[in-house]
């Protein structure tokens, strides 16, 4: 599956923020099949996931 060019929707509210991807699943299934605790985190968007790094090391 290439995802390169692939966008993602943020929403920002007060007390959460919400992230839409419309690339789905890496193996081609669909998040409502999956238990998703079980799924395994992977880096899809090196750019939202370095800032959420940099997020993550010097607080917002």
């Amino acid at each position: 599956m290439n995802m390169e060019g692939s966008e993602a929707h943020i929403d920002i509210y007060d007390d959460r923020m919400e992230i839409y991807s419309l690339v789905g699943m890496l193996d081609g299934t669909m998040i409502q099949d999956r238990d998703p605790p079980t799924v395994s985190s992977t880096r899809r968007n090196l750019v939202l996931a370095d800032l959420f790094q940099a997020v993550l090391i010097y607080g917002a």
